[in-house]
């Protein structure tokens, strides 16, 4: 998918190596447009040139040698009807509006943003004062009930952490009520400052972004199934590889 000169919008199928251009090769297109997930809109007409067409309510795109093509739109009848060829500038009958799948809304939605990266990012230090997000979610951590820490969009609760550094690690204190972040158990919780092991944590350096690890378990900070929504919990894992994102979080300096 690309933009073209006028503004529009071009989807193509091309053989950029010059080879084979007589095997058949087919793509099929339901595409849905907008300025963010929530707000995709499906593309119901379309124009092009080249082989293209309708087949089972998308577009296609095709190239390759006629009768070989044309054996491979008979192999599909039976699942997606018959093609129905169109030519350049012309414009065929609307295809259904159909929704977005919800698995393909979700899997979009926990898609780590481009935009998220780009924002000023900071390394930790010593007295430091930070909010700290997902890179999946760029949603922040709070505590919850009994000490839980859970994630919440941080324009709903702007909440801020201290680091203090002990050696080679650091505590993460929350500068409203003083607690520290503990990972002794299988979700981390806010207790009460004893500097024991599973509240001394090291930032490990993944890309753009950071691991969060607990010196006393050797586990990291996980967003739970890299889910978005407010309330997920943030739990204790063993390190992912290669990294996942949802174990891996972004460091903003705030004046506290």
């Amino acid at each position: 998918m690309r933009r073209d000169g006028r503004g529009g919008l071009n989807s193509f199928l091309e053989n950029f190596s010059g080879k084979d251009k007589e095997v058949p090769k087919l793509a099929l297109y339901r595409l849905w447009l907008g300025k963010s997930v929530d707000e995709m809109k499906p593309l119901t007409k379309s124009g092009g040139d080249g082989i293209w067409g309708q087949l089972g309510d998308s577009y296609f795109l095709a190239e390759g040698m006629e009768r070989r093509l044309d054996a491979v739109f008979r192999g599909l009848e039976k699942k997606y009807g018959k093609r129905i060829f169109a030519h350049e500038g012309q414009k065929l009958e609307p295809i259904t509006a159909t929704t977005i799948p919800a698995d393909v809304v979700k899997a979009l939605k926990n898609l780590p943003r481009a935009e998220a990266l780009q924002l000023r990012l900071d390394e930790p230090r010593d007295d430091g004062t930070f909010s700290i997000r997902s890179v999946c979610s760029r949603k922040g951590f709070v505590i919850g009930r009994a000490g839980k820490v859970f994630q919440l969009t941080l324009s709903k609760s702007r909440v801020v952490w201290k680091l203090n550094q002990v050696g080679d690690h650091y505590q993460i204190i929350n500068t409203a009520n003083g607690l520290v972040l503990d990972g002794s158990g299988d979700q981390p919780t806010a207790r009460r400052s004893n500097r024991a092991a599973a509240q001394l944590w090291s930032f490990v350096k993944a890309g753009d972004a950071y691991h969060i690890k607990c010196k006393g378990t050797g586990r990291v900070l996980d967003l739970s199934g890299g889910a978005i929504e407010d309330g997920t919990p943030i739990v204790m894992w063993d390190l992912k590889e290669p990294p996942s994102t949802n174990q891996l979080w972004m460091l903003t300096k705030v004046s506290n």
